[in-house]
């Protein structure tokens, strides 16, 4: 069976990882997967910066709002979600997979643990899947990572922070409280949920929790360069003519 090419695109968060990802799949003919443990939630839309159908540009993306934010979205699950959709796509489509996984364990949000995810879908594209992991196709990967210089990096949370905040984010946060989510998951679904929460809550002011959270989602950031210089099979690129020289040369080989 031919294996189905598969290119991850990461990187640290407002990197951009998005928009590249259907550019490259725009330039290659393929389809977008997202890998982002809180945009499989239905309803989590500014918070998680979820793609809109405008930014999609007609490129079929998949594993988006896939459960309510009140449930809990496994590693199982979206293991099992995974294989049912690349078994739909052609086996020559190249498949992108978005990855913002959080490089660190939400013990709450098992997806979030990207080594656990990894190792799920290299168990699932095993020859012998263990009874009852639902078995994915034969695949080759190619991790390509968008780097910004750290200032840029800075000045784009805090610009996506504040427009964010326009966007109406704390009207989403009350609305998924009133729906059902606890207080307690919001914090777990991630620094834009926690601060506001926690200004919901009266324990910040608006002013307090914009400022806290500019400054946690900077030092996320640099967590999450620190975590990932660490993989040595990236494949670094700050532009997307680099990155796409890159995955000419890999589907060559």
């Amino acid at each position: 069976m031919q294996p189905r090419s598969v290119i991850v695109i990461l990187g640290p968060t407002a990197s951009g990882k998005s928009a590249l990802g259907v550019a490259l799949a725009k330039k290659f003919h393929g389809v977008v997967i997202s890998a982002d443990s809180r945009q499989v939630y239905r309803g989590m839309n500014i918070g998680t910066g979820k793609i809109t159908k405008k930014e999609m540009s007609g490129v079929p993306h998949y594993l988006l709002d896939m459960a309510s934010s009140r449930s809990q979205y496994s590693v199982a699950r979206y293991v099992k979600d995974a294989a049912r959709v690349i078994k739909k796509i052609p086996a020559t489509t190249p498949i992108f997979l978005v990855q913002k996984i959080a490089p660190e364990r939400i013990t709450t949000i098992d997806l979030a643990n990207r080594r656990r995810v990894e190792r799920a879908i290299e168990i699932a594209s095993s020859p012998t899947p263990p009874a009852g992991m639902p078995k994915l196709p034969p695949m080759r990967v190619v991790k390509i990572g968008l780097a910004v210089p750290r200032p840029e990096l800075l000045k784009r949370i805090d610009q996506r922070v504040d427009a964010r905040m326009k966007q109406g984010m704390v009207a989403e946060v009350a609305r998924l409280h009133r729906q059902g989510v606890p207080w307690k998951k919001l914090n777990a679904f991630g620094l834009e949920y926690r601060f506001l929460s926690r200004y919901l809550q009266g324990q910040l002011t608006k002013a307090q929790a914009v400022t806290q959270l500019k400054s946690a989602s900077h030092d996320f950031a640099k967590r999450q360069i620190t975590w990932w210089k660490r993989d040595h099979e990236v494949v670094w690129v700050t532009k997307q003519n680099q990155a796409e020289t890159a995955i000419k040369r890999w589907l060559r080989n």
